[in-house]
């Protein structure tokens, strides 16, 4: 039984030995390798680009059809982080210790931006948004990181967005009760997206079981997503260890079938 890592958290992301790019997924792993998904993998044809290796991103949507994909993409072309696991019954994916090359952390890709004299566009927004996050909520900024592909240095002027994460329980709710204020203030620099922009119409064909009208509500009450002078950003919660009470393995997951039920939000 393992305690709540504190090395390797929800949102990390790992570049393994072999070159591919993986987040990490929660906060509690078994002893021997990271519970994580493939994001970016080296590719010709892709649009990504560090240095002279371009790279394509493996989960285009963050849904199962996607994930599903996503694990399809890795059994085929490094199959050695495909894992079967016993605990929670599921194949899924998963970085061993020996493969990892490089961990990369938000909260100090972040940190380093505040030091740095000389940041790309995409890295000062990263950096503004993260202060004036901390400055309207009493939040200190070493409580903030950047993930995604500005953490990992493969972001793109042209189409990447800012991705933050906030840790721990307490300093999530803080940043949601600012973010709804700052929607409703009509700040000049963090804005809603468009209506006509949300959902996007890729996003509403994915989410066939909801009409427009229920797409529209259920798009207006999110509050961790929008725009920052023009760029589309969002804020991640990431629970910190002391915030996470089961222990990998305290509990063994079993399927038993799928179950349909009905509610009323």
């Amino acid at each position: 039984m393992n305690h709540p890592r504190s090395d390797f958290r929800d949102r990390d992301f790992i570049e393994t030995s072999d070159g591919y790019f993986f987040t990490v997924v929660g906060n509690t792993h078994p002893a021997d390798r990271i519970l994580a998904y493939l994001k970016y993998y080296p590719e010709a044809r892709g649009k990504w680009r560090r240095l002279s290796q371009t790279y394509d991103r493996a989960i285009k949507y963050y849904d199962i059809p996607h994930l599903k994909d996503a694990v399809r993409l890795v059994s085929e072309r490094c199959s050695r982080y495909l894992y079967r696991d016993k605990i929670l019954n599921i194949t899924f994916t998963a970085v061993p210790l020996d493969a990892v090359g490089l961990h990369y952390k938000p909260e100090e890709r972040l940190r380093s931006f505040i030091d740095c004299e000389e940041l790309d566009p995409l890295q000062e927004k990263a950096l503004d948004l993260a202060l004036k996050l901390s400055r309207n909520s009493g939040i200190q900024i070493s409580k903030f990181g950047v993930t995604g592909s500005i953490l990992i240095g493969l972001h793109q002027q042209e189409f990447s967005d800012v991705d933050l994460t906030i840790y721990g329980k307490m300093s999530g709710l803080r940043v949601r009760e600012i973010m709804v204020d700052i929607f409703k203030s009509g700040d000049e620099e963090i804005a809603r997206f468009p209506p006509e922009l949300n959902p996007t119409p890729a996003r509403e064909s994915r989410l066939r079981l909801m009409n427009r009208k229920q797409l529209r509500l259920f798009y207006e009450r999110k509050w961790n997503r929008g725009l920052f002078r023009g760029t589309p950003f969002s804020v991640n919660p990431v629970l910190e260890p002391y915030d996470v009470k089961e222990r990998y393995g305290e509990y063994k997951y079993t399927p038993e079938g799928i179950v349909e039920a009905e509610g009323t939000v």
